[in-house]
């Protein structure tokens, strides 16, 4: 059922360049032309469909590659490394259409997916950037020293987990947050499942006494 569903997507997305190949080919060349057009665009077209499917497997970015042995940790480093690329593109140029933070970011949420799962998919992906932004300035690049203050939640060995990440607002001195990233295994592979904010900080968490909380959300700018 779901190569089916991805041989139809595949057959539904390709319609429009098959038919425009084919009028264009048949105004220039005739019908034998046309017919040739077609079968290239459609082996493109799913040709494409395979692509997706490769972000199953190992993704690499930012140093690190994430195969099937790497840890939430690594994970949620190369995700906010993508989101803090996302926003910088954005302000760069305000009218960018997708970012190639933001395609790696797709690709961290998941592999290749029937159509109407992939839509909810991306339609998630496309908040998470906002909802960090206000912190991009201040996320640590070094890799090891990101990870290392990073704390995780959840089973060892587990199919689950969540990364607590402690940020701040290098510009706004009493703006501190931190982000919370849930992550499930998908074919042996570390994704995102969403990301919010957390009211336990990953410093607090780590130690052992009472966790001291705040405020879930960022504080918003008069």
């Amino acid at each position: 059922m779901h190569h089916m569903l991805i041989l139809l997507h595949c057959l539904t997305v390709m319609t429009a360049i098959i038919v425009e190949s084919a009028r264009r080919a048949v105004a220039c060349r005739g019908a034998r032309t046309a017919m040739l057009c077609m079968c290239v665009a459609l082996l493109a077209g799913c040709e494409a469909e395979r692509e997706q499917d490769v972000v199953g497997g190992p993704i690499s970015a930012h140093g690190l590659t994430l195969g099937r042995d790497a840890t939430p940790e690594q994970v949620a480093y190369v995700l906010l490394m993508a989101i803090r690329d996302d926003v910088l593109a954005v302000r760069n140029d305000p009218d960018v259409r997708e970012t190639e933070g933001f395609k790696l970011q797709r690709r961290l949420a998941g592999p290749a997916a029937p159509p109407e799962v992939l839509k909810k998919r991306t339609e998630a992906v496309r908040r998470w950037a906002p909802t960090l932004a206000y912190y991009v300035d201040g996320f640590e690049l070094d890799p090891i020293r990101a990870m290392e203050s990073m704390y995780r939640e959840g089973q060892p060995g587990g199919p689950k987990a969540t990364v607590l990440y402690d940020m701040i607002c290098p510009t706004d001195s009493g703006a501190r947050a931190t982000a919370k990233i849930d992550l499930i295994k998908e074919n042996n592979y570390w994704r995102v499942l969403r990301i919010g904010y957390s009211p336990v900080t990953a410093l607090a968490a780590k130690s052992t006494t009472q966790p001291t909380t705040r405020p879930a959300h960022p504080p918003r700018k008069p």
